[in-house]
């Protein structure tokens, strides 16, 4: 690396004239042509310095070196200073909004001048003398240089007026840290005030020992006789003086004590909270805790609720049925065929939507002494059938003569839904059903779509107003006799 280094000749960058070293040339060129400088015209931009050349041409601060164009002359004249947000004193002592009303009657009378320049140039041109053309174009550019020299100005004064705001928030900060300042500095003389009162508190108590001292001195001058009791009586009011201090020492350390005593209190009951916040946090969590447990358990036993309410339903299913059996007990079924009426469809369709109930048919025989078979209904379907078709499925039970049949058996048969609105010219609806099984069992697994075993019936089919009538409809349940169905007897 420090040999690939040393190989890099030096360069002079073109952006900023520096001798460049342990740099290429491509790459110290791109970074620092992108870099952002400032404008030298302090219009407030900053630009990348590959195009400072380019906005040195088209600055708005930029001293016009040639003449404009007129319509750069138009562009400024549009100008309208009563719109410019800067309210401020300039440097001068004028204010913005009197440079703001020069600037706009300025360009007012640039506008007056254009469109007279334009009117004599093309009405009355070959009658204006020169001179006039002259000084009209010398004065338009006079005015329009006096009104870049007051946006220049209008842009020193913005400039100023962003410095004295800058100050201004220093001066604050400055008087706010001096406030505070101030603050500490009176507590600290109310805090010396105090001091100072204690001392000369103290000093008048001085001032009076020693003009009682001076006095006793000069009595005792007086009187040499009573010399030595005045001096027993000072030492006296000496010792009575040292036992009322001892006893206010005595008095501090009592009161520091019993405060030392209450600080050890308040600890202890401080310590005491804390234990029993700690015990009632611990109960809180044993609480909660408790409380999941309950919660698991409702769930469980709001499983189990659901549960039992579909063996309810089920087995109220189950009884109307019986009910209906025993009812029509005198009523023989012929073997092969069975005609179901199955009443109350729509309380039977809510209860099959809430609890996936099924509907079971009466049991009868294939044939004279044949196999024990029954219709299986499910109203709402199951699984991706569910809210749209009714399922039906025909399961072999177990029956008296399974020892005489044929195992394993094939049972074929239809089923017909019957039509109630024309008896004469009917139009029932038919599908062809069948039942293979190794044995006899009720047990059946769950319908798939491909197996024969189950028929699908449309909702929009089964509850049509001619299937359907008083709430009530009838399935016709035919099986087809063939030689598979004898029975050796």
């Amino acid at each position: 690396m420090e040999n690939s280094r040393r190989g890099v000749p030096k360069f002079t960058c073109y952006f900023c004239n520096r001798t460049i070293e342990n740099e290429t040339q491509v790459g110290h060129s791109s970074v620092c042509g992108s870099t952002l400088v400032a404008c030298p015209n302090k219009c407030g931009s900053y630009i990348p310095r590959r195009d400072l050349n380019k906005h040195n041409k088209d600055c708005v601060n930029r001293v016009a070196k040639s003449s404009p164009n007129l319509t750069m002359l138009k562009e400024r004249q549009t100008f309208d200073p009563r719109n410019n947000p800067y309210g401020t004193v300039g440097r001068n002592g004028t204010s913005k909004s009197d440079i703001q009303d020069t600037i706009y009657k300025l360009s007012r009378k640039v506008e007056d001048l254009d469109s007279r320049f334009q009117f004599f140039k093309n009405q009355n041109q070959q009658y204006v003398p020169l001179q006039t053309f002259e000084s009209l174009k010398t004065a338009h550019l006079q005015l329009n240089l006096d009104i870049e020299k007051l946006k220049y100005q209008n842009q020193i004064t913005f400039e100023w007026r962003s410095n004295i705001d800058v100050l201004l928030s220093q001066l604050k900060q400055n008087i706010s840290s001096v406030e505070n300042y101030r603050r500490d500095v009176n507590v600290n003389l109310a805090g010396l005030q105090s001091r100072i009162g204690l001392m000369e508190k103290f000093q008048d108590q001085i001032n009076q020992l020693k003009d009682s001292f001076l006095r006793e001195q000069a009595y005792n001058r007086q009187v040499d006789m009573n010399f030595n009791e005045n001096i027993d009586d000072f030492k006296k009011q000496l010792s009575q003086d040292n036992t009322q201090q001892l006893a206010i020492l005595s008095d501090l350390k009592d009161s520091i004590s019993s405060l030392k005593l209450d600080l050890e209190d308040v600890r202890s009951n401080q310590q005491d909270q804390g234990i029993k916040f700690t015990n009632i946090i611990y109960d809180l969590n044993n609480a909660n805790h408790i409380a999941t447990i309950a919660n698991k358990k409702v769930e469980s036993l709001e499983k189990d609720f659901e549960v039992m309410k579909k063996n309810v339903s089920q087995m109220k299913l189950d009884m109307e049925i019986l009910e209906g059996l025993s009812a029509s007990s005198d009523m023989r079924v012929a073997a092969g065929r069975l005609v179901w009426k199955i009443t109350d469809i729509d309380t039977k369709m809510v209860e099959a939507k809430q609890n996936s109930s099924v509907l079971k048919s009466p049991i009868f025989y294939t044939h004279e002494y044949g196999y024990r078979v029954r219709i299986f209904l499910y109203l709402n379907g199951l699984n991706k059938w569910k809210d749209r078709y009714a399922l039906l499925s025909l399961h072999v039970l177990k029956g008296e003569h399974d020892l005489l049949l044929k195992w394993p058996c094939q049972i074929e048969g239809s089923v017909t839904l019957r039509d109630l609105d024309n008896l004469e010219t009917p139009k029932p609806f038919t599908k062809i059903i069948t039942a293979k099984r190794q044995h006899g069992d009720e047990e059946c697994e769950d319908p798939q779509e491909s197996s024969s075993c189950y028929i699908f019936i449309p909702h929009t089919t089964l509850l049509k107003f001619n299937y359907m009538k008083n709430d009530t409809v009838f399935l016709d349940i035919k099986i087809r006799q063939t030689g598979k169905l004898e029975t050796s007897l």
